[in-house]
């Protein structure tokens, strides 16, 4: 009881400090991502990290505290996208840890490691114009836009694919080739398309303005017949719940007037611009969500006829976006926005934000939240996993689903807990503690008897009365064991690594998170 209130007295001062105060960078962060483990990588134009170096790129731990992860990169870090265990990074520089990268690279997350995968990106004669706007890593390939004539020796023009499938990244033969000028500002992939913004007049041999699709399922993209008019060039995309937001400078969009923000349903075989009219007095440059909001930063200081200084976020729980009452300020421009889920994160030029000094980095810990988290704990204790989590806060509050992952992006609910608060309504902290018995044992045992029931199936199956009977024992058992396996619930207290999230579910089935922890395992 000692060690919670400890723990509890220790984060509510940090809420009212400010989360994570020796994070403060020295220079604009242009980039942010979550790393998996309720911390964030950051990436700008910096030198420093709570004053010690860290060079264009920092990793920053759950509790706001500086990992020792440690890289030195020679220019501006514009784009980072995390797959298949890997950081990539896009940008001006031409060096990283004093060995020549040109404008992408990698790292291992396990090892925090610079790979051996050494791309060339490259726009010969050209003088402060060559550099990499976005990067986007899927599960099998990794797209790159910016603005560059050559990769690797080979003719690609601004946009280009790698397959990372194996152990290096290998460029692949797709060339689009957007026109010389056609810079490629965002990229974002949904619903089995790949979305690309920029500034462009043609693509792939076609005459297309800014925006397009390309068709993913594939394998080579290819490109679809949807097309814009009267649209000017596209800063940012960003895709949600079947939806694509898209901010730029524009004033129309197929006739319509869209002000520098629109959105398009792209649930259907064609995307459809939908009927939000979001004005913005200057572009928008960054979304994310969490829960039934969006959040947007970026340079406007008036939206949907509203003052609201670079922050600004909407209520989406209706269909229709709604500017709700958040208004932080920013006295800068807000380049990225990021969550872990239960915390919004932000990098840009700033130096105040919410009347607090937060220069080029902000954290919001517990105030954009139905309900506030305060400290998550998670250990095995034996052949269990044992999950303590307080709430300073509730609203409209339901119940929690507590979830588990073996590799910290897969997440499986494992249990569930009815609200403490009355009514779902509470300011005062609240205890949860949820036991978990661990089932890896038994299904490793489950797993070993396969050859057995593979061996009854083809001995007793010569019977043809009975062929059908044990064919059918035979896959529902193989459905049983392997589908328990994927869902990550047979992680066991001797091996495996375990990350825990609670998920808030509101009254209405909105659902909210908080950080994602490693479960302690005292036993190992």
């Amino acid at each position: 009881m000692i060690k919670r209130l400890f723990f509890f007295i220790v984060l509510v001062l940090l809420s009212a400090a400010g989360w994570g105060q020796t994070w403060v960078p020295n220079g604009t962060v242009h980039t942010i991502i979550p790393d998996g483990a309720g911390g964030i990588y950051i990436g700008g134009e910096f030198t420093a990290v709570g004053g010690q170096s860290r060079v264009s790129i920092a990793r920053i731990n759950a509790d706001g505290s500086l990992h020792p992860f440690f890289a030195t990169v020679d220019g501006t870090i514009r784009s980072m996208s995390i797959s298949g265990g890997k950081l990539y990074i896009g940008g001006d520089f031409k060096n990283v840890n004093w060995v020549s990268r040109k404008h992408i690279a990698s790292f291992d997350l396990a090892t925090g490691t610079l790979t051996d995968w050494a791309p060339e990106v490259d726009f010969p004669g050209a003088t402060g114009n060559n550099r990499v706007y976005s990067i986007l890593a899927t599960t099998d390939r990794l797209y790159v836009g910016g603005q560059f004539t050559q990769v690797n020796g080979q003719s690609r023009t601004n946009l280009v694919s790698f397959d990372i499938t194996g152990a290096t990244p290998t460029l692949t033969g797709w060339a689009p080739n957007p026109d010389l000028n056609g810079t490629i500002f965002s990229l974002v992939e949904a619903e089995g398309k790949l979305y690309v913004g920029g500034a462009f007049n043609q693509i792939a041999g076609q005459s297309r303005l800014r925006l397009v699709s390309f068709d993913v399922t594939t394998g080579t993209p290819a490109l679809t017949d949807w097309s814009l008019q009267d649209i000017g060039y596209i800063q940012t995309l960003w895709a949600s719940d079947g939806i694509l937001y898209a901010s730029g400078e524009f004033s129309k969009i197929n006739g319509q007037n869209r002000q520098r923000l629109a959105s398009f349903d792209i649930t259907g075989s064609t995307p459809t611009l939908t009927t939000w009219t979001a004005s913005a007095n200057s572009r928008v440059l960054s979304f994310t969500k969490i829960g039934s909001r969006i959040y947007i930063g970026g340079i406007f200081t008036q939206i949907a006829g509203q003052n609201r200084q670079r922050l600004a976020s909407f209520d989406i729980s209706t269909g229709t976006p709604v500017l709700t009452d958040w208004n932080p300020i920013s006295d800068y421009v807000v380049y990225s926005l990021a969550t872990d889920g239960s915390r919004l994160f932000g990098g840009g030029g700033f130096n105040v934000v919410a009347g607090q000094s937060k220069p080029w980095l902000f954290g919001f810990d517990y105030d954009v939240l139905p309900v506030s988290f305060g400290n998550v704990q998670a250990e095995v204790v034996g052949n269990a996993l044992s999950v303590q989590f307080t709430t300073l806060k509730e609203e409209n509050n339901s119940y929690f689903e507590i979830e588990a992952s073996a590799n910290g992006k897969d997440f499986t609910k494992v249990g569930t807990m009815v609200s403490k608060a009355k009514e779902g309504n509470s300011d005062m902290a609240l205890e949860y503690n949820f036991t978990l018995s661990l089932n890896g044992t038994m299904l490793s045992g489950l797993t070993a008897l396969m050859p057995l029931l593979a061996v009854f199936a083809w001995g007793v199956g010569k019977r043809r009365r009975m062929a059908l009977p044990v064919l059918l024992l035979t896959v529902a058992c193989t459905w049983l064991i392997t589908g328990c396996k994927k869902q990550g619930v047979e992680v066991n207290a001797s091996g495996s690594r375990i990350y825990v999230r609670i998920a808030q579910v509101d009254k209405d089935g909105t659902k909210s998170y908080s950080k994602v922890v490693v479960a302690n395992t005292n036993n190992n």
